[in-house]
């Protein structure tokens, strides 16, 4: 196998497809980053402590004056 004989053959006779898939790939990402919505997930939680137990508020009652 001649290797420099199999570079001109198959490298240097397609050296555009070395700059064009590139730019191609560098195009189609900035368009996906630059159109697409971001999509954000957020998590929380509450954590209620009640040093006093008899203050007659149960823990119910206060989650559903949160609205959760």
């Amino acid at each position: 196998m001649n290797l420099s004989a199999w570079i001109r053959h198959y490298v240097l006779r397609y050296w555009y497809l070395y700059i064009l898939f590139p730019a191609m790939a560098y195009g189609t990402a900035w368009m996906y980053m630059r159109y697409t919505i971001p999509e954000y997930e957020v998590k929380c939680s509450i954590l209620i402590k009640d040093t006093e137990k008899s203050s007659g508020v149960s823990e119910t009652a206060l989650l559903k004056e949160l609205g959760a």
